[in-house]
């Protein structure tokens, strides 16, 4: 085994450890000034250049040598694979992966399109992608290549936003089952691009960078959602994806629409054991919401950490303290630093401050 590949191993087990909760250590991934990388579109057109280019422009990353294991994100498929089942053509916002226009005007339609048989030159080109990612990935780095959005995003996009919402209240029997069948085509090309990945370095890698034994689900749909409405169409899905996959990182953008209401309820789901966020951990843990305290699902977030000052302040913030990490909560955090040297740094300081605050919980623990 190269030392690349015994070093990727390495995170995987830490990360498994953490989503276990049988460790007390809290990951921190450290992203210091990368170069550029290409349009995101290269990894399609030219797959093999365009992921050494990434891998060349990350390089400062794998130099800062915190927790992130070296990866090369390709999510290009995730807004149109399916839905190009439905005949959705995709369109190409400047500097993002694809999306698609709505092609259905109602719910009746929708529901009526049934499930599509999974083929088409749209999934052909993914699988060719994937394998080409695959086959020329470069030495050290890991591939993340999510096969598609949650249903909840793709129905948004399948559908006019406001035709999809109206519906939810007015026709949730139609509803259901055009999200169901949006599930069963979801399920059914995860399973080929997990079989893909089966037995490889990048079995298990998320575009964070992390590991986790399940299957992340994106989600941003879900903050337009009521906690009821959360309840009635989202988690009997996720339950069907736990089904399939086991336990569930959601991830769901936390601003800028209002987003405490969703991990409250994403609690009531055994199945979610993560929740992931690139937006500051305020939404999660924040004090403005009753779930700071809760102790079942992992969190992943982005906080600042540049100076001693902001590293003890998080550190001794009450969701952070008081909360022990060995029972299911816990912490993945990711920082940014000016330099390579200070990303040393400030990765040598946390693994300095968070080994002390393991060892006074320890001292209190004995004590007590």
């Amino acid at each position: 085994m190269d030392i690349e590949t015994e070093q990727i191993n390495g995170c995987k087990k830490l990360y498994a450890e953490v989503f276990q909760g049988i460790t007390g250590r809290i990951p921190l991934i450290i992203t210091p000034p990368c170069g550029a990388e290409p349009d995101k579109k290269e990894l399609v057109l030219h797959t093999e250049a365009a992921m050494a280019q990434v891998a060349a422009a990350r390089q400062p990353k794998v130099e800062a040598k915190s927790d992130w294991i070296p990866t090369v994100n390709f999510g290009w498929y995730q807004c149109i694979a399916v839905p190009s089942l439905f005949g959705a053509e995709p369109f190409y916002p400047a500097g993002s992966e694809p999306i698609i226009e709505p092609i259905f005007s109602s719910m009746e339609g929708a529901v009526a399109a049934g499930t599509p048989e999974l083929a088409g030159p749209i999934i052909d080109q993914m699988f060719n992608s994937l394998q080409t990612a695959l086959k020329h990935l470069p030495a050290g780095f890991a591939l993340s290549f999510p096969p598609s959005a949650s249903p909840f995003d793709l129905a948004q996009l399948l559908l006019p936003a406001d035709e999809f919402m109206v519906s939810l209240i007015y026709e949730p029997d139609a509803t259901m089952q055009f999200l169901n069948n949006l599930t069963d085509l979801c399920l059914e090309l995860t399973d080929q691009v997990r079989s893909q990945l089966a037995g490889t370095t990048s079995e298990h890698i998320t575009n964070r960078g992390t590991s986790f034994h399940g299957h992340r689900l994106p989600s941003d749909s879900i903050v337009n959602l009521s906690p009821d409405l959360i309840r009635a169409f989202v988690l009997p899905i996720l339950n069907r994806y736990s089904d399939r996959y086991g336990n569930l990182m959601i991830h769901y953008c936390s601003k800028p629409a209002p987003s405490g209401h969703i991990l409250p309820v994403l609690c009531e789901c055994a199945a979610v054991k993560a929740v992931d966020t690139w937006q500051g951990p305020d939404a999660f843990i924040g004090d403005d919401i009753n779930v700071r305290l809760q102790s079942k699902t992992a969190l992943l977030f982005d906080v600042d950490l540049t100076t001693e000052e902001k590293m003890d302040n998080f550190l001794t913030w009450e969701p952070i303290r008081n909360v022990a990490r060995k029972n299911g909560r816990g912490l993945v955090i990711e920082t940014t630093a000016p330099s390579i040297e200070a990303a040393h740094e400030i990765y040598s300081m946390w693994q300095k401050k968070t080994a002390a605050i393991k060892m006074i919980r320890g001292l209190l623990k004995c004590t007590s």
